[in-house]
C-alpha cells in the first residue's frame, strides 16, 4: 500500500511511522506499512496520484483522519492541508466500471438524502458563524441588514444620502457612514483597516478581494475623454492587485476589474453597435476583431473603420491600460475577473476580455470573463466562447453570476423596440445559472488544468449543487479551478461554512475612500435588491448569536 502526502510543497511527520522521504512531482513523502494504523485492511491498494491539494474532507469520507500528524516546526496548523487518498476497494468509495464516480446530472431537484449529505458538511444555519464578530458588528449589521430589506429605502439611498450630507455635513456624515453601511459592507480606506480584514478572513479559510469601486455608465461624459483620470484608476488598480499580494497568506491574489473605470463607457457602447451591425463574431478577419484587439495589447492595433479618430486614439489608450494591468497580474501571480455590465456596452467589454486571454492564457487562466445567467443566451455565449478558446489552445477562465441589471435591461428594450433579453422568471434564472455552472465542472473534470470556473452566487441551493457536483466528479476543491465568491457583507453563513469545509472561498471586498465608495456602493444596492430582501436568515442567526452572548454573562 502506497500514499502520496503533499502539504503546501513542504515536508511532514507521522508519529511512530517510519517516514522515507522521494523526489516526485513538488516534494513530496512516500509512506508504506501502515494501512492499520489509517483503517485500512491488507486488501485495499492505494495509488500513487499526480499531486493535486485537496481538503480533509476527502479523508474524512474515506474514515482517515489526521491524527496522527505531527506538525514540522515552523509550520502552522492550518498549512496541514492537501492530502489525498484514493482507494480500489469499493469499501472505500464507490466507483463504476471506469474507476470513476458515477456522474448525475444536476438538471432535476436534489434527491433528499444527497442533499442532506451536503448539509450536513456545510452547515449554513450555525449561529456560531458569527462567532468571529464583535457585539457591535453584529448589531451594526443587524441594523444594516433591516434597512436594506425595504425596497423603497434601497431605492431612495442615492436621495437619503445626498441630504444626510447635506444635514450632518461631510466629517459627520463620515462618521454615521463608518458606523454604519460604510462600515458593513466595506473592507476599509487604506492599508490597515484592509490588512485586519484580510487576516481575519483567512483565519476563516476565507480569501479576500479588494475591489476598486471606480466606474462610469453611458452618457456620464459626453463629448470628453478623460485620459488622466482614466491612467489614474488604472493605476488604482496595480496599486490594489499589489496590494493583494503584500496581504494574503494563504490565497493567491484575485482581482476584479471594471474596465469602465479607465474605458470611456460611450465608446464600448459605440463597439457593441458595430458588432451587432455587421452580425460579426468576435473572432474575424475585420479590424474590429479579438486579433486586432489582441495586437492593440502591444501597440499594433488597426484603426478600426466606424469608430472615429478620437474613438480610435482611446481604444489605444484602454489596451495600453489593459496591457500594463495584465503583465502586473503575471508580475503578481495573480488573476483578473474581468467585471459584466449591460447588454449595451457588454459585447464591448467581452471583445476586450478575449483579446486579454489571447494574450495572458497561454498556460493557465489568469483572465477570466463574466457571465450573467439572468440573460437568455448566456448558455450559448459560454459555449461559444469556450469553444473559441479551445481552438485558439489557450485556457478559459469563467465567472458565473445571476446577475444585476435586470430592470435597466428590460426599460432598454422596451425604449429600443427589442426583444427583452431577460429571462422571465427568477426560476428560469437559476436553471441557467445552474445548469451554466454544471456545464463548466463537467468540462474542467475532462480538460484539467485549463480552466477555471468562479461559482459567483449567494443562493444557498446553487452552492449545494455545485458543491455535490465536484464531489461526484472528484474536483479537488483547493486546486484553484473551482472556486466560490460572495460579496462583502452578505451572506457569512454561507461563506464561512464553505472556508470551514475546505473549499477555496473568496469574498469581494470593495474598499476606499467614504466618498468615493458610497455611491459605488447605493448602485449595487439597487442592482441587488432581490438579495438584500432576504437576508432574514443571516439576521436570525445574528440575533442568536447576540442571544447566546449575552446569556453567557
Amino acid at each position: 500500500m502506497y500514499i502520496v502526502i503533499e502539504i503546501n510543497a513542504k515536508a511532514v511527520l507521522l508519529k511512530g511511522l517510519s517516514v522515507s522521504e522521494m523526489v516526485w512531482k513538488n516534494s513530496a513523502i512516500l509512506l508504506s506499512s501502515f494501512a492499520n494504523r489509517l483503517g485500512f485492511t491488507t486488501q485495499h491498494t492505494v495509488f500513487i496520484i499526480p499531486i493535486k491539494p485537496c481538503s480533509r474532507r476527502f479523508l474524512n469520507r474515506r474514515k482517515v483522519t489526521l491524527d496522527s500528524f505531527l506538525q514540522v516546526k515552523g509550520f502552522a496548523n492550518s498549512e496541514l492541508r492537501g492530502v489525498r487518498v484514493r482507494s480500489s476497494s469499493s469499501t472505500v468509495s464507490r466507483t463504476n466500471d471506469a474507476g470513476k464516480a458515477p456522474a448525475r446530472p444536476l438538471d432535476h431537484a436534489l434527491p433528499a438524502d444527497i442533499e442532506a449529505g451536503a448539509r450536513a458538511k456545510l452547515d449554513f444555519s450555525c449561529p456560531s458563524t458569527f462567532r468571529y464578530k464583535t457585539a457591535w458588528e453584529l448589531l451594526r449589521g443587524l441594523l444594516v441588514l433591516k434597512l436594506s430589506s425595504y425596497q423603497k429605502f434601497v431605492d431612495n439611498s442615492l436621495k437619503i444620502m445626498g441630504v444626510s450630507q447635506r444635514i450632518l455635513g461631510q466629517r459627520l456624515f463620515g462618521v454615521a457612514a463608518r458606523c454604519t453601511f460604510y462600515g458593513h459592507f466595506i473592507a476599509g480606506e487604506g492599508e490597515a483597516e484592509a490588512r485586519r480584514l484580510v487576516e481575519r478572513h483567512e483565519k476563516l479559510g476565507v480569501a479576500t478581494i479588494l475591489s476598486v469601486t471606480a466606474e462610469e455608465d453611458v452618457g456620464e461624459t459626453v463629448g470628453s475623454y478623460d485620459e488622466p483620470r482614466y491612467d489614474h484608476n488604472a493605476n488604482g488598480y496595480m496599486q490594489c492587485m499589489d496590494l493583494s499580494l503584500a496581504l494574503s497568506r494563504r490565497f493567491r491574489p484575485v482581482s476584479q476589474l471594471k474596465v469602465t473605470s479607465f474605458a470611456k463607457a460611450d465608446v464600448l457602447a459605440r463597439v457593441t453597435e458595430l458588432l451587432q451591425e455587421n452580425s460579426l463574431p468576435y473572432d474575424n478577419n475585420s479590424p474590429l476583431s479579438v486579433g486586432n484587439l489582441a495586437k492593440g495589447l502591444d501597440g499594433q492595433m488597426l484603426s478600426i473603420p466606424g469608430l472615429n479618430e478620437a474613438e480610435n486614439k482611446h481604444l489605444r489608450l484602454v489596451l495600453k491600460r489593459l496591457n500594463e494591468i495584465g503583465q502586473r497580474a503575471i508580475k503578481n501571480n495573480a488573476q483578473l475577473l474581468v467585471d459584466a455590465e449591460k447588454t449595451n456596452i457588454n459585447p464591448g467589454i467581452t471583445l476586450l476580455c478575449l483579446a486579454l486571454m489571447l494574450k495572458f492564457n497561454k498556460e493557465f487562466p489568469v483572465i477570466w470573463n463574466t457571465y450573467q445567467c439572468y440573460l437568455k443566451q448566456t448558455m450559448n455565449e459560454v459555449r461559444n466562447d469556450l469553444q473559441w478558446s479551445e481552438q485558439q489552445g489557450i485556457c478559459f477562465g469563467v465567472k458565473i453570476v445571476r446577475g444585476a441589471y435586470m430592470d435597466a435591461e428590460r426599460a432598454y428594450a422596451a425604449e429600443h423596440g427589442l426583444e427583452d433579453p431577460v429571462h422571465p422568471s427568477f426560476e428560469a434564472t437559476s436553471d441557467m445559472y445552474n445548469a451554466v455552472i454544471a456545464f463548466m465542472l463537467n468540462h474542467i473534470h475532462r480538460n484539467p488544468g485549463r480552466c477555471g470556473l468562479i461559482v459567483a452566487t449567494h443562493n444557498e441551493e446553487s452552492v449545494l449543487r455545485a458543491v455535490i457536483r465536484m464531489e461526484e466528479l472528484e474536483l479537488s476543491p483547493t486546486s484553484g479551478e473551482v472556486i466560490f465568491g460572495q460579496i462583502l457583507g452578505l451572506s457569512d453563513r454561507i461563506t464561512v461554512a464553505l472556508g470551514q469545509a475546505g473549499y477555496l472561498i473568496y469574498k469581494s471586498s470593495p474598499y476606499g475612500p467614504v466618498d468615493d465608495v458610497l455611491p459605488y456602493l447605493a448602485r449595487r444596492a439597487l442592482e441587488n435588491r432581490a438579495i438584500l430582501q432576504n437576508t432574514h436568515r443571516e439576521r436570525s442567526l445574528m440575533v442568536q448569536e447576540i442571544k447566546t452572548r449575552f446569556s453567557l454573562r
